[in-house]
């Protein structure tokens, strides 16, 4: 960090009115001094007395907004410096920012306006997509949709220009690239519902490229099923010289996968339009895309015994999201801390499972809290001995899966392997087929300790509410599911496979009427919400 900037941040520090009464300085300042910032600018334009300068406010809060450990702590800054009004060439960035920032908290409305606002600004292609997002958290389908089609068309349109331009066939460069290479859950997810929508026929058959930086690679081993499987659908470019390559010659060309154009001029977000494609593949007949390889199967088999495992034997994959991974816990950032859980709510569940002669592998990684010795369950994710493939096997190979809402349940789903999500969260968020069950958490009124039924939960913008703060300031708090919770949709799960589970009439009037109340509109979930979770809570259905 420049010399000029911890000057400036010291001065904050210890003169401004913000930091001396913001509990959160501290936390930022010393998340600011343990990065290097890369600061334009001489800090004599700043006037140090003042805290409501425009450039000081514009400079810091940009820096802020720049990082997901500091995005939340922006707010204060960019709103000073957004409410000066100036119509100067840093107005485009402090409205990107602040939007960024309400995105991050959960407010959703005042995102909506920031992003009106920079549209009016700049009318640029980038702007107008992230709109509809927008709009689309805030269930305002109909105009998200013809501003979305509006954004789609245009890139498909440049596409075909640039291909007459070379007289090449229509080619189109995989976006998001960085969330889909660099998030384990991401590259199964969005490629798996894009190319199961070019296989059905729902867009457009152009040649997609994936681009991607090494650093970005999440796990090399799936990347690689992608590659070796479905080259006939895409292609994955990670040489440095053939990426640089292919990025300047189709700049622009960009294939929006978190963007989905259904065949009623419908435009969702990939995590709703989803259910729409994935229902549509399993009436078709059609299995999972992809297949474990033979000698990853031997591999995690022969792990798995050298551990105790018999080669006989059948386990469930486990995972149990903490907030390790993503250096929250160093960082003090809280913004996906609603998605977590204490391991120690799973074990009762874990305990059914092994009483019925399975075995239990926990996946993660090693920053997660230990399990305790317990018979038949295995520690993977603390585990000396881990690889990329391992991971992806224990994903593919186990009978179902029972984790939280994160990475590894659509990697399970790539591969056909059965869903228990528990724990899931957002609430709207269900799980994928019909094979699949899942519980999810509650949401409860602080003020009145009324709970949410399934209706008002997925109410916009809750169905898709990532930010902690988001509830909060709602004066909602998200509530886990309990250790019995878990363990009856444990037992659910395995009746449900073993065919001796019997569904009484109350228990389907239940469902149905979960659903009614549940699914996104026009568009029914095949998941099967387990019916222990709707018997012990009733509140739900009424």
């Amino acid at each position: 960090m420049s010399d000029d900037l911890v000057d400036l941040l010291d001065h904050l520090k210890t003169k401004t009115q913000s930091f001396e009464t913001d509990p959160t300085a501290l936390k930022i300042l010393a998340s600011l001094s343990s990065h290097q910032a890369k600061h334009t600018g001489g800090m004599s334009d700043f006037d140090l007395e003042d805290p409501d300068d425009y450039d000081l406010n514009r400079s810091i809060g940009t820096f802020l907004a720049d990082r997901t450990d500091t995005l939340t702590y922006a707010e204060p800054f960019l709103i000073k410096a957004v409410n000066e009004n100036r119509d100067d060439e840093h107005r485009l960035p402090l409205l990107r920012a602040m939007a960024k920032v309400f995105e991050s908290i959960g407010d959703i409305e005042r995102e909506c306006l920031v992003l009106h606002a920079a549209c009016e600004h700049s009318y640029l292609v980038m702007d107008l997509k992230n709109l509809a997002l927008s709009l689309l958290r805030l269930g305002r389908e109909e105009e998200a949709s013809k501003i979305a089609d509006e954004v789609l068309s245009h890139f498909e349109e440049f596409s075909k220009e640039k291909a007459r331009e070379l007289d090449r066939e229509v080619t189109q460069l995989i976006w998001p690239n960085r969330v889909i290479c660099s998030r384990f859950g991401e590259l199964a997810h969005m490629l798996d519902v894009y190319i199961k929508m070019r296989k059905l026929g729902l867009t457009p058959k152009v040649k997609a490229i994936l681009t991607t930086q090494p650093e970005w690679i999440s796990n090399r081993a799936l990347l690689q099923y992608w590659q070796e499987q479905h080259s006939d659908e895409i292609t994955i470019l990670t040489d440095p010289q053939e990426v640089a390559e292919a990025e300047k010659t189709y700049e622009g060309c960009d294939l929006h996968t978190d963007l989905v154009r259904l065949t009623n001029d419908r435009v969702l977000h990939i995590n709703w339009a989803s259910i729409a494609v994935w229902n549509l593949w399993e009436s078709s007949g059609r299995g999972p895309l992809l297949k474990l390889r033979d000698d990853h199967r031997e591999i995690g088999y022969e792990w798995l015994h050298r551990r105790g495992m018999p080669r006989d034997a059948w386990f469930v994959a486990l995972h149990v999201r903490e907030a390790g991974y993503h250096g929250e816990q160093e960082t003090g950032w809280i913004g996906n801390i609603h998605r977590d859980s204490q391991i120690e709510d799973y074990f009762p569940a874990l305990e059914a499972i092994t009483q019925r002669g399975g075995w239990v592998v926990r996946i993660g990684d090693p920053s997660m809290t230990p399990l305790p010795p317990m018979d038949q369950v295995i520690d993977y994710a603390v585990a000396e001995e881990r690889a990329e493939e391992l991971d992806v096997f224990f994903c593919a190979a186990a009978k179902f899966m029972l984790a939280t809402s994160s990475g590894p349940l659509p990697v399970a789903n790539v591969f056909g392997t059965p869903l228990l999500a528990a724990n899931l969260i957002p609430p709207g968020d269900n799980s994928y087929s019909s094979k699949d069950v899942f519980i999810h958490k509650h949401l409860r009124r602080r003020a009145t300790g009324e709970y949410l039924n399934a209706q008002e939960i997925i109410t916009p913008p809750l169905r898709i509410m990532q930010s902690p703060r988001g509830f909060s300031d709602r004066d909602l708090e998200v509530i886990d599911n309990t250790p019995d919770d878990i363990r009856d949709a444990a037992e659910e799960m395995m009746m449900r496979m073993e065919g001796t589970f019997e569904m009484t009439k109350q228990d389907q009037d239940n469902l149905n009427r979960y659903r009614e109340m549940n699914d996104y509109p026009g568009i029914s979930s095949r998941s099967m919400v387990a019916t222990s979770f709707l018997r012990r809570h009733r509140f739900l259905i009424e």
